[in-house]
Protein backbone atom coordinates (compact mmCIF):
# COMPACT_ATOMS: atom_id res chain seq x y z
CA UNK A 1 0.00 0.00 0.00
CA UNK A 2 1.38 3.45 -1.20
CA UNK A 3 -0.51 7.17 0.25
CA UNK A 4 -0.06 9.51 -1.85
CA UNK A 5 -2.15 12.74 -1.81
CA UNK A 6 -2.23 15.75 -3.91
CA UNK A 7 -5.12 18.03 -6.89
CA UNK A 8 -5.49 16.36 -10.19
CA UNK A 9 -5.55 19.27 -13.10
CA UNK A 10 -7.00 18.41 -16.40
CA UNK A 11 -4.25 18.19 -19.09
CA UNK A 12 -4.03 17.97 -22.92
CA UNK A 13 -1.23 17.59 -25.11
CA UNK A 14 1.87 20.16 -25.68
CA UNK A 15 3.06 21.66 -29.08
CA UNK A 16 5.30 18.01 -29.98
CA UNK A 17 1.60 16.45 -29.08
CA UNK A 18 2.71 14.37 -26.41
CA UNK A 19 0.27 14.42 -22.98
CA UNK A 20 1.50 17.47 -20.93
CA UNK A 21 2.91 17.66 -17.42
CA UNK A 22 0.85 19.24 -14.47
CA UNK A 23 2.20 22.81 -13.64
CA UNK A 24 3.20 21.31 -10.05
CA UNK A 25 5.35 18.00 -8.94
CA UNK A 26 2.22 17.67 -5.74
CA UNK A 27 -0.16 17.28 -9.13
CA UNK A 28 -1.59 14.53 -10.92
CA UNK A 29 -2.72 15.28 -14.99
CA UNK A 30 -5.71 13.87 -15.79
CA UNK A 31 -5.37 13.72 -19.42
CA UNK A 32 -8.84 15.32 -20.93
CA UNK A 33 -8.76 12.59 -24.06
CA UNK A 34 -9.01 9.82 -21.48
CA UNK A 35 -11.76 8.33 -19.38
CA UNK A 36 -13.19 9.93 -16.80
CA UNK A 37 -11.27 8.39 -13.49
CA UNK A 38 -14.37 6.24 -11.97
CA UNK A 39 -15.99 5.96 -15.76
CA UNK A 40 -15.48 3.00 -17.89
CA UNK A 41 -12.30 2.74 -19.84
CA UNK A 42 -8.87 3.86 -19.80
CA UNK A 43 -7.93 7.15 -17.52
CA UNK A 44 -4.49 8.29 -18.04
CA UNK A 45 -3.03 10.47 -15.15
CA UNK A 46 0.39 11.69 -15.12
CA UNK A 47 2.27 13.53 -12.69
CA UNK A 48 6.14 13.56 -11.42
CA UNK A 49 8.15 11.17 -9.64
CA UNK A 50 10.76 13.81 -8.53
CA UNK A 51 11.56 17.72 -8.60
CA UNK A 52 14.10 19.31 -8.25
CA UNK A 53 13.87 19.64 -3.99
CA UNK A 54 10.75 17.52 -3.09
CA UNK A 55 9.32 14.14 -4.55
CA UNK A 56 6.42 14.19 -6.59
CA UNK A 57 3.35 12.97 -5.84
CA UNK A 58 3.75 9.37 -7.46
CA UNK A 59 7.38 8.82 -5.58
CA UNK A 60 5.85 5.68 -4.48
CA UNK A 61 4.28 4.38 -7.59
CA UNK A 62 7.45 1.86 -7.74
CA UNK A 63 6.35 0.19 -4.64
CA UNK A 64 2.86 -0.94 -6.37
CA UNK A 65 3.06 -4.59 -7.39
CA UNK A 66 1.43 -6.94 -9.75
CA UNK A 67 -2.36 -7.61 -8.12
CA UNK A 68 -2.42 -4.61 -6.25
CA UNK A 69 -4.85 -2.00 -6.80
CA UNK A 70 -4.90 2.30 -6.71
CA UNK A 71 -7.45 3.94 -6.88
CA UNK A 72 -8.31 7.79 -7.62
Amino acid sequence: TIDSEGLIQKVGRNSNNAISVPSNIHFGGWYVESAIPGETGLSIIAGHVSGKYQDGIFNNLKDIGTGNTFSV
